[in-house]
């Protein structure tokens, strides 16, 4: 079980009330075929989400999977930097 994931940019800035996405390549170090499980943590997980939000990949396979930011246009939406983390699962696995 094992895994790579590259984000296509350290860090990425969307106004309230519009969408950006980045790219995340996943690929499956492992040596057979696993579920890798994308989530985003941290203050920005409210409103972003990984499509798909789950792969499958044969060894030394990889699929990139895009994470899409869309903060809502609210009053409660804070402006400034919000630090976000991606975190991926392996299926029956520990976290990568």
């Amino acid at each position: 079980m094992g895994a790579v994931a590259r984000l296509s940019a350290p860090e990425v800035e969307v106004a309230p009330g519009t969408r950006v996405s980045l790219e995340l390549l996943v690929r499956n170090t492992g040596t057979v075929v696993d579920q890798f499980t994308v989530d985003v943590l941290g203050p920005a997980a409210a409103w972003a989400r990984a499509e798909p939000p789950a792969v499958s990949l044969f060894p030394q396979a990889e699929e990139t999977v895009t994470i899409v930011f869309a903060p809502p246009r609210l009053s409660s939406t804070t402006p400034g930097a919000d630090a976000f983390r991606r975190a991926g699962r392996v299926s029956g696995g520990p976290h990568w």
